[in-house]
């Protein structure tokens, strides 16, 4: 099964066509940008959400800028070894599709939620990650080419650490947005599948019994443990007013003036203290 799935890249010496193509035009574009000054690609072809009127095309030809090399090599890297599997299965147009579809829901989140440039294909890329996850998450990838680790691991934290940039609005000049929306569409875009539903159901059970989902899992905890605090807190302080009331009406006119209910709160007050 895994020599048939990775039947691509390096393995066969062939890479698919639209794969392949892609590869080639985010690498010429590289190049080129290394020639010509990457301030001039970068200034044309980027997408500038302040500009989207005047230079609309950015929102296609951003996926295929990018600002160094390590940026477009783990772009490209990711792709070359993801990239194939999906487009045999579904076929070179639908993958096409599909990884242009990922690279626009991440200029459409960037546009309502950033004012600057945004460039790379991460969108498009994190868009297969994502659905090479779904279709084959116990397929084991290789972190620095030593430390193996299931690609379901490692798209659960890639989306956990988005996530948590993008909201927690990082300034780390990485587009936290765009990745986040390629993802995004990617759930949305998916092609058709019999089994989609249940891989995306044991795709959430995986992340939830991971250590992601524990760190979910006891963020969650925390925070209905603060809740209930609050609440008791609040609660104490309003019996606290009320004793406040009743100590007054007795120096008033004496404990023979107070109701059966302010007696009953206040001897409940007195107890909780006395133990205290």
């Amino acid at each position: 099964m895994r020599d048939q799935l990775f039947g691509v890249g390096m393995f066969n010496g062939r890479l698919t066509p639209c794969v392949k193509k892609l590869i080639w035009l985010n690498m010429s574009v590289w190049i080129l940008g290394f020639v010509v000054g990457n301030m001039s690609i970068n200034e044309w072809f980027s997408f500038q959400p302040y500009k989207i009127l005047i230079r609309p095309w950015g929102i296609v030809t951003y996926m295929f800028v990018h600002g160094g090399f390590w940026h477009v090599f783990v772009n490209m890297f990711l792709l070359f070894f993801l990239g194939p599997p999906l487009e045999r299965r579904w076929g070179s147009r639908t993958f096409l599709r599909y990884f242009v579809g990922c690279g626009l829901g991440g200029a459409v989140l960037s546009y309502a939620f950033v004012t600057n440039s945004i460039v790379g294909a991460s969108a498009g890329v994190y868009g297969v990650m994502l659905a090479f996850a779904i279709i084959w998450p116990n397929v084991p990838m290789y972190v620095w080419g030593i430390f193996p680790i299931k690609v379901k691991w490692l798209m659960s934290y890639m989306f956990a650490f988005t996530f948590l940039n993008a909201v927690g609005q990082a300034g780390d000049g990485v587009a936290h947005y765009a990745h986040l929306g390629g993802f995004l569409a990617g759930f949305v875009l998916l092609p058709d599948d019999r089994k989609f539903s249940s891989r995306i159901w044991n795709l959430f059970m995986a992340i939830r019994n991971s250590s992601i989902g524990m760190i979910f899992r006891k963020w969650k905890l925390k925070l209905v443990v603060e809740r209930s605090s609050i609440r008791t807190k609040k609660k104490e302080n309003l019996n606290l007013d009320a004793v406040d009331v009743i100590l007054d009406k007795i120096a008033d006119s004496g404990m023979s003036s107070l109701t059966k209910e302010e007696k009953r709160l206040l001897d409940k007050v007195a107890k909780k203290y006395q133990s205290h």
